[in-house]
Formats: C-alpha cells, structure tokens, sequence
C-alpha cells in the first residue's frame, strides 16, 4: 500500500524529481572554449546568486580528493 502511494505521488510529480545521480547545483561562471580547446573568456552567469543547473551529484570531498564531473570551485580548475 506504502510503495503504491509513492509509486502514484512519484508520477504525479513528474519533472519535478531529480534522478538519483543528479543534483541541482550553483554555476557562477562559464569557461568558453573553441572548437580546439583552447580558453576563450570566462562568462558570468546568474550573477550574485549563480545558475542552477542539473548535473552530476558531487563527491563528497574526503583526504583524497576527485573533481566534481562539468563544474567545481577555482581551486580545482
């Protein structure tokens, strides 16, 4: 009875549920690239608050620690 309420609310929900891996996460810049991979500019986005976007869900960070998959913080970069 349990996993058929939450069966029913998950379809309900629709878009609105992440997928397991994922997370909603703050970028605040954006490296351009040319075709090459070559460094263009760095672009500002969302300004103060950032711009959530939907990616990977991060690593926790323990002694060893792995970059986060198409974002991280400067000192990563």
């Amino acid at each position: 009875m349990i996993l058929k309420a939450l069966y029913d609310y998950y379809n309900r929900c629709g878009d609105d549920i992440v997928p397991m891996d994922m997370a909603y996460v703050d970028f605040y810049y954006s490296i351009v690239l040319d075709e090459k991979g070559n460094f263009i500019r760095l672009e500002p986005l969302g300004g103060d608050s950032g711009l959530p976007l939907l990616t990977f869900r991060p690593e926790e960070r323990t002694s060893a620690p792995v970059p986060h998959c198409m974002g991280d913080h400067a000192g990563y970069i």
